[in-house]
């Protein structure tokens, strides 16, 4: 279904408090890149927010009247027999937003992004026919899904596409219960989710997505120096990210992330004492994902 002509640029994020500080660079970056043709929309479900976090959530549409902020709760205990996250479920929540939110289109975003270019250039693209928008960079071979995937029926050379930005057909999502079913899914193959929902969307949708421009998600790792940069979105994949107390320093896209930071004058909530010291574990899965990514291209 194509966007309705006057309706406003839709986005959602779901975070809880060791994500806060990633997911307000995301709004912040696309509210400032915002040309305001359109009135942009930002429902943000959170979870285990201090009141000083709910404040500068708060005040970031002030100054821009044409970008309103919804905030909401959101439980994520039906996710608890899942694979977490680093301890956490959040991420699952992606799959409920399309019932939650009144919108016949949506834009889903993880909190780990700076958008450099319109939304609305993103919420204007053309779904041809599919329920969902992905940018598949790779093929399911190069995934560290490949060994869950394959025996499902999926072809090795299928396809792949992170989930960390996704431009969805709510309309249809609700019209054929999508998410009951993906909860579903999630119910069976919880515990075994290389993943987590990103395996889920992924098993779901590998023959129902339209591929995206890959601008709209590129990928930046802590041990690459970012190439080919283009206006769109920058996704900081991994651990630690530029704006950890470890990643400040390890990180090999920081100059990137200062400089866009510095260009869009955003402001970056202080660390706090508990993410300092959870720092050296950050660092540590990150070792670990590299670890597992160079596995997955020696095979």
């Amino acid at each position: 279904m194509s966007p309705e002509p006057d309706a406003p640029v839709v986005a959602s994020l779901a975070f809880d408090n060791h994500a806060f500080r990633g997911a307000t660079l995301t709004v912040q970056s696309a509210i400032h890149s915002h040309l305001g043709k359109k009135a942009l929309h930002f429902h943000l479900f959170t979870k285990n927010l201090s009141p000083s976090q709910v404040t500068f959530l708060e005040g970031l549409s002030s100054n821009h009247p044409n970008v309103t902020i919804f905030r909401h709760s959101i439980d994520d205990s039906i996710f608890a027999d899942c694979k977490s996250l680093h301890g956490s479920f959040m991420t699952y929540a992606r799959i409920l937003l399309p019932d939650l939110i009144a919108t016949s289109r949506l834009i889903y975003l993880d909190s780990d992004l700076l958008i450099t270019d319109d939304l609305e250039s993103l919420w204007q693209s053309d779904l041809q026919g599919q329920p969902l928008g992905a940018a598949s960079l790779s093929t399911v071979r190069w995934s560290n899904d490949h060994k869950f995937l394959t025996p499902q029926g999926i072809s090795i050379d299928a396809p792949y596409f992170n989930a960390g930005v996704l431009l969805i057909d709510s309309a249809r999502w609700q019209a054929e219960r999508t998410g009951e079913k993906l909860i579903s899914l999630a119910k069976i193959h919880g515990s075994n989710l290389p993943s987590v929902d990103q395996t889920l969307l992924n098993l779901s949708f590998h023959n129902l997505f339209t591929n995206l421009d890959p601008k709209w998600n590129q990928h930046l790792y802590a041990n690459l120096p970012p190439t080919d940069i283009v206006p769109g979105i920058l996704h900081f994949l991994g651990s630690p990210k530029p704006w950890d107390f470890w990643g400040m320093g390890l990180h090999m896209a920081v100059p990137l992330f200062q400089r866009t930071v510095h260009e869009k004058e955003l402001l970056i909530p202080p660390l706090t004492l508990t993410e300092i010291i959870n720092s050296p574990s950050k660092v540590l899965r990150s070792a670990r994902s590299l670890f597992r990514l160079a596995q997955a291209h020696l095979r």
